[in-house]
């Protein structure tokens, strides 16, 4: 199937981590990605391009009295100059002064919209800008493991996983970690950025989940090789690693099967 103009606008329509594939709107995509493996490459391009361009960007927050400093900047520049010499002229005609009043009325009322449309832009321009890097305390992180393991469904939003493929920018963990070998991945929103969750889940078996989030976050206790180990609620578990700005997690229901089951102790060197 060839990438028609239709198909790349869908494409751009899609945001990183959401469901927007089953949107009525983007049925043909949907239907494209399925069928045909380098449509589906260039949404994961897209993606990918999208989470490295937010990635990039700093969080400047916008001024609190820029609306002000615009409206400020556009009444001295509507302001006649002092020195500039004003010729008396006759008083206008009625009809005239109408129409001239209404005239500047529009003409100021369009420099005010202008000046708050800018200045709604520049903050709106925040809500796509990364926050500052933080330490993440591991409580926090356990804590926010479980409603990830909740919140991703069984069904929806998955993607088939070739053996040598992967989202770009997200590397599957070596067999030198993991004992496994994932069948699918979807993209899921945490609060430190950005996550890919590959599927381990042996057939028959309960879920075995491994998160994989993009983050600028400095996760305390977390070790950067050999894994930190958490026994959780619900006869669940997690095991967690960081390298660089990946943060590696395996979440596992331990029924008929334990976190030791698919991963492997490495030495910190």
């Amino acid at each position: 199937m060839s990438l028609t103009q239709q198909l790349r606008e869908q494409i751009d329509a899609c945001r990183p981590g959401g469901e927007d594939l089953h949107l009525p709107e983007l049925a043909e995509l949907a239907q494209a990605v399925e069928q045909d493996r380098a449509v589906a490459a260039a949404l994961d391009r897209a993606r990918h391009f999208d989470l490295a361009l937010a990635n990039a960007l700093h969080d400047q927050p916008v001024p609190s009295d820029l609306l002000e400093r615009l409206l400020a900047q556009t009444r001295n520049a509507e302001a006649p100059a002092a020195d500039v010499p004003t010729v008396e002229l006759p008083p206008p005609a009625a009809s005239s002064f109408r129409k001239t009043s209404g005239n500047t009325s529009r003409r100021r009322m369009l420099v005010l919209s202008s000046a708050a449309a800018v200045a709604a832009a520049l903050a709106g321009l925040g809500l796509f800008l990364p926050r500052a890097a933080r330490d993440v305390p591991r409580d926090e992180l356990v804590a926010a493991v479980q409603e990830w393991m909740n919140e991703v469904p069984a069904v929806e939003g998955w993607q088939a996983l070739p053996a040598q493929a992967a989202p770009a920018g997200y590397p599957r963990p070596s067999s030198a970690i993991l004992r496994a070998v994932p069948h699918r991945w979807r993209y899921h929103e945490t609060p430190y950025g950005q996550a890919v969750v590959f599927d381990y889940t042996p057939s028959g078996r309960q879920r075995v989940l491994l998160f994989v989030v993009r983050s600028p976050d400095r996760f305390l206790g977390i070790p950067p090789v050999n894994h930190w180990s958490k026994t959780l609620s619900g006869n669940r578990a997690l095991g967690a690693w960081q390298k660089g700005r990946l943060l590696y997690v395996l979440t596992v229901v331990e029924d008929n099967q334990r976190l030791d089951d698919y991963l492997l102790d490495v030495p910190v060197t």
